[in-house]
């Protein structure tokens, strides 16, 4: 008998056990999800995507012992990359209403955990998710996507459970104005510094709209820089509602980085303390303030950074003051120099742009050669998964280019056309170095390299004449330089300002001679790797055009 009444005990135990148990599996809950995809920038390794909301929900409460959501973003190289501090992510909330509470909120990979403590759940938001957009490969009309789901499997069940949270775009577009070709011979040296002056670089400059300028030395090129969609680009913000900027948990506002690269040595660089972009009713007034009233595009040079556009802070100079110069002090490697601005203010209404003048000096000789000017949003970082140190936001480097600046060799390039020196004929040269003259002309002396393309060339090629002093002319004939040649000599001399003039004879010195002579032809130097062929070969934007004169 006791062993009957405790078989019957252990089923009652059995059967109350499993109808709890029935009792939890009907305590589902039910949700509708939504979420407002938010735009993203395609080279961004910390983007915010749109909040994800749970509403609606019904059921008989979270039970002892709780649960979790997990949020999964796809595809799955897009990681979630907020900066950790221990295990908790700052920067994603999950707020719920109701009588239930949300515990620490934790990140793997590209899943985010929100444990749910006990009670009745009416909404839930989750807020602050970044992820590593570029490494996702996801580009417009795709979207990044994130999956809902629950533990216990059955006890949060979402309706509409797969969310579009960030739609990709590009973030920056450019275009490059090339500076003015820079003689080495003849540039002034800058040895103080530039007083302001006006350079109109939109349509309506104002009087503030004003750039470091100097008559010797003349080159000034320009980067427009424009956003890739509207609020593209934002400042460090502050707490909301609503949030503002880069809020919350950015460490600096969107950056732009600069970077010369191949830069001439004995050259020195200045650029506007900050700049208004087009947005604003005073455009490009460069002596603007950190801040402003957020309906215009602010950006604000940061000083002494690195050369991944990280460290400092955005400097302002005083109204009124000089453009910046940058000195050794900026350059970072041999023959490169960064240029770096925060944005400060910003719309999230309006598609921005940004004109940045640079000016270019000499404080020397300079060497021969052309300088390549790119830009590109910064920081720059390979940190693309959560990192307890790396900086939000922080991009790809995914530089443009375009903007050229050449140094160019004070040289003249005289084209003979036709010269020969067979059955007959022979050909006389005269180069005139004309450095010397009424206008107060400095004086160059050098020597002419004549180079022949054609049959019976001298050995080598060249023949190189001795020095020519300036108000002199320098006559050679064909027939002691190059025997029985035929073809076109370029004449290369070292000077500026050099013209010649080529005669030919037939039958000198019979009763039968006859002679002819014509002007030489002026080739322009290409600067850099730049030929006379066009754009096939060119560096920057534009081509080499030939403008032949005598």
């Amino acid at each position: 008998m006791n062993h009957m009444k405790k078989l019957f005990l252990a089923l009652a135990v059995a059967v109350g056990l499993g109808l709890l148990g029935a009792s939890d599996a009907a305590a589902q809950y039910t949700c509708t999800s939504f979420s407002v995809p938010t735009l993203v920038r395609t080279q961004g390794l910390t983007e915010l995507t749109g909040d994800i909301i749970l509403s609606g929900c019904t059921g008989a409460g979270i039970p002892a012992g709780g649960a979790a959501l997990t949020v999964t973003v796809q595809p799955a190289t897009a990681v979630v990359t907020n900066t950790l501090v221990g295990t908790a992510p700052i920067g994603i909330t999950a707020v719920a209403t109701g009588g239930a509470g949300t515990g620490a909120v934790t990140t793997a990979g590209n899943t985010v955990t929100v444990p749910l403590t006990v009670g009745v759940l009416t909404t839930l938001t989750i807020s602050g998710i970044r992820v590593n957009v570029n490494a996702s490969g996801v580009s417009f009309p795709n979207q990044i996507q994130a999956l809902i789901s629950s533990s216990p499997a059955n006890m949060v069940a979402v309706t509409n459970n797969i969310l579009n949270v960030a739609i990709p775009q590009n973030g920056i577009t450019a275009t490059f104005t090339n500076g003015g070709g820079i003689a080495q011979c003849s540039s002034a040296t800058m040895t103080t510094v530039p007083a302001n002056t006006t350079v109109t670089l939109g349509a309506t400059p104002t009087a503030n709209s004003t750039f470091s300028s100097h008559p010797g030395a003349p080159s000034l090129a320009r980067v427009t820089v424009s956003e890739g969609y509207p609020g593209a680009w934002k400042r460090l913000g502050v707490a909301g509602p609503p949030a503002l900027g880069e809020f919350p948990i950015a460490t600096q506002g969107t950056r732009l980085i600069l970077r010369i690269t191949s830069l001439q040595s004995n050259i020195r660089i200045s650029v506007p303390h900050g700049i208004v972009g087009t947005a604003a009713a005073n455009f490009n007034n460069y002596n603007d303030v950190v801040g402003g009233d957020g309906d215009e595009l602010n950006i604000t040079r940061v000083t002494s950074p690195d050369a991944s556009g990280v460290g400092s802070t955005p400097t302002v100079g005083a109204a009124g003051a000089p453009s910046v110069d940058l000195t050794t002090g900026d350059v970072l490697a041999s023959g490169t120099t960064t240029i770096v601005y925060e944005v400060t203010d910003s719309s999230d209404s309006v598609q921005e742009t940004v004109v940045i003048p640079i000016a270019f000096y000499t404080t020397g000789t300079p060497t021969v050669g052309t300088a390549t000017i790119s830009v590109a949003l910064a920081p720059i970082s390979t940190v693309g998964t959560a990192s307890t140190t790396a900086l939000i936001p922080r991009f790809v480097d995914a530089p443009l280019s375009g903007a050229t600046v050449g140094v160019v060799g004070c040289v003249s390039n005289i084209l003979f056309p036709y010269v020969v020196n067979r059955v007959g004929y022979d050909n006389g040269f005269a180069i005139a170095n004309t450095t010397a003259d009424v206008f107060g002309t400095a004086a160059q002396a050098g020597t002419c390299v004549y180079n022949f393309y054609g049959v019976s060339a001298p050995a080598g090629g060249t023949f190189t004449t001795s020095s020519i002093a300036a108000g002199t002319v320098d006559t050679r004939l064909l027939s002691i330089l190059a025997p029985g040649f035929e073809g076109y000599v370029i004449a290369v001399c070292s000077f500026q300002l050099g013209h010649g003039f080529n005669f030919q004879v037939y039958n000198l010195g019979t009763s039968g001679a006859v002679a002819q002579g014509a002007t030489a032809l002026i080739l322009p130097q290409p600067v850099g790797t730049i030929t006379r062929v066009g754009a096939a070969s060119t560096v920057g934007v534009g081509g080499f055009a030939e403008a032949l004169g005598h």
